[in-house]
């Protein structure tokens, strides 16, 4: 099995965790908390994510990777 490299990123001054596993091209979208984004490439692949305010998590934070992407409508 070839080893998966996975980049971790934890800014204090703006206080956010970022976590990426697939270097890519993508965009971050936010997801359904609104506290975590989701870096999505062009066909919807998650290459990672990233969780603002983590200092002031008082609770384990639950992040459905459902992106709030919206298909343009046909026409």
């Amino acid at each position: 099995m070839k080893a998966k490299q996975v980049n971790i990123w934890y800014d204090p001054e703006a206080d956010f965790l970022e976590v990426i596993w697939e270097d890519r091209s993508g965009d971050f979208v936010e997801t359904k908390d609104g506290q975590a984004h989701v870096k999505v490439d062009n066909d919807g692949n998650v290459l990672g994510f990233q969780i603002l305010a983590l200092s002031k998590l008082d609770a384990p934070l639950d992040v459905d990777f459902e992106c709030a992407i919206q298909e343009e409508p046909a026409g």
